[in-house]
């Protein structure tokens, strides 16, 4: 039937104007075309005006799926962290998702709970899927494999997490003087009975805390062997904190009168516990976090912890892997100050 006899005919979409259209528009080449958009830095300022206004003229948009097939990469990111529930990495990934997206670039967030083999599944996902860059925290015991990664032609930045290798770029707090800030303060407030809850694995800021831990109380002429218990938790969470306490409560009694938690997250935790058992923070036993996610200010019992700036520290993550990528410079190293914040769960 014809639109006359009471049909109307499917409305086409207006043909896409192609790159062949800008060139004839700017009086320039497609080739011209090709390098204005993809490497700038060939076509002279004069020659990228003139393609620029004939792209707004004509609603040109580049073809990204086409160029990604020439390229083999997309405008596309990937952040592999431990626990997208662990406030930490989610206030992280919020900030370089937003710093992704303010410079053209979309990220794809994948968690592994610390598990190997869920890291290795989660990059071997995102190199195949082409992405220009990723953001990893680790949980790999050292960084061949990511230095493997980079020599694909990825761009890998480590997220709280220093890098040994030059290839690989990180933005981290110094987790050894933090700790070291802490433990100092433990020693001062009159704490001599230490229980410490650490991380399953071998994460590399995990490793440099518990090495902080040691050193403070060596310095202060307190063994270990008599001034330390110590307990790996499952996951360092709140489950995990919560278990661990229960652990060194049945080891070590009423003797400890501190506990330091690896991260934030088990000291809540482990507070939760002790509460449970009916013991005061801090009066029974202090308890210390690193992070300063945004809920330890805001318990019953506020928690001493170390800063992170997390937002900052996303930022800076997914801006420096960006500028690397597109200049090819190298990564870069960068180590943010640590900040002691003493609350209640250490003063009374």
């Amino acid at each position: 039937m014809t639109a006359t006899e009471g049909h109307i005919d499917a409305v086409r979409p207006a043909p896409r104007v192609g790159m062949q259209a800008v060139a004839q528009k700017a009086g320039v080449s497609v080739a011209t075309v090709s390098n204005a958009i993809n490497r700038p830095e060939l076509v002279s300022q004069a020659l990228r005006r003139r393609v620029e206004t004939a792209i707004s003229e004509l609603g040109y948009i580049p073809n990204a799926a086409a160029r990604s097939l020439r390229t083999g990469r997309t405008e596309s990111l990937g952040a592999v962290v431990f626990d997208l529930a662990n406030p930490f990495f989610a206030v992280s990934a919020r900030h370089m998702s937003n710093v992704a997206n303010d410079r053209g670039y979309a990220l794809t967030v994948m968690s592994t709970d610390q598990v190997i083999t869920r890291e290795e599944a989660s990059l071997d996902f995102l190199i195949r899927h082409g992405v220009r860059g990723i953001v990893v925290t680790t949980a790999l015991p050292d960084l061949s494999q990511l230095v493997a990664v980079h020599d694909r032609g990825v761009g890998v930045m480590l997220l709280a997490q220093e890098s040994d290798n030059p290839a690989i770029g990180s933005v981290h707090v110094d987790d050894f003087a933090g700790m070291r800030l802490l433990v100092e303060h433990l020693i001062r407030s009159g704490r001599r009975q230490f229980g410490f809850v650490d991380g399953p694995g071998r994460a590399h800021q995990h490793v440099a805390r518990r090495a902080a831990l040691l050193r403070v109380l060596e310095e202060a002429g307190l063994d270990p062997a008599a001034h330390l218990t110590e307990v790996v938790a499952s996951a360092p969470d709140l489950d995990g904190g919560r278990a661990a306490t229960v652990e060194l409560l049945a080891r070590r009694g009423a003797s400890l009168d501190a506990i330091v938690g690896i991260n934030d997250y088990t000291a809540i935790g482990v507070m939760l516990s002790l509460q449970s058992a009916g013991l005061s923070v801090p009066d029974d036993i202090a308890v210390t976090g690193f992070d300063d996610i945004d809920i330890a200010k805001m318990l019953a019992v506020p928690l001493t912890t170390i800063r992170q700036p997390m937002a900052e520290l996303g930022s800076i993550a997914v801006g420096q892997l960006i500028d690397a990528c597109e200049s090819g410079s190298p990564m870069s190293q960068r180590v943010l100050v640590p900040e002691l914040v003493i609350r209640r769960s250490t003063s009374t």
